[in-house]
């Protein structure tokens, strides 16, 4: 592939993938990927999206929240082992180890 064309198309694909693409733009995409015998996936769109979200502010979840959510889990995985009659080794269920980003999040936690 010819370095120009290369670039146009991979141009085209950055464009399709942040901010569309128009009618005429469409149709140079698709003969370009025909005549180049050239398979577009969605890996522009993906990273794309990464980009997009890469500084997002996570808002953290509050601390009942978490709370009940640990909670539940904790009580689900008991029923479930004492239904299934198997222990924690026998599941190889991992511990619950505490991320040091989200570590705010487990201090208030109900145990």
């Amino acid at each position: 592939m010819n370095e120009e064309i290369h670039e146009i198309l991979f141009d085209l694909l950055t464009k399709q993938a942040t901010y569309g693409l128009d009618a005429s733009e469409q149709q140079q995409l698709e003969e370009l990927s025909a005549n180049l015998n050239f398979r577009t996936d969605d890996s522009f769109d993906i990273a794309a999206a990464a980009i997009g979200l890469a500084d997002l502010e996570i808002e953290p979840m509050p601390a009942h929240l978490n709370a009940n959510i640990l909670a539940s889990a904790d009580s689900y995985f008991a029923s479930a082992e004492s239904a299934a009659g198997s222990t924690d080794a026998q599941l190889k269920r991992p511990k619950r180890t505490t991320c040091s980003r989200h570590s705010d999040l487990n201090q208030n936690v109900v145990r």
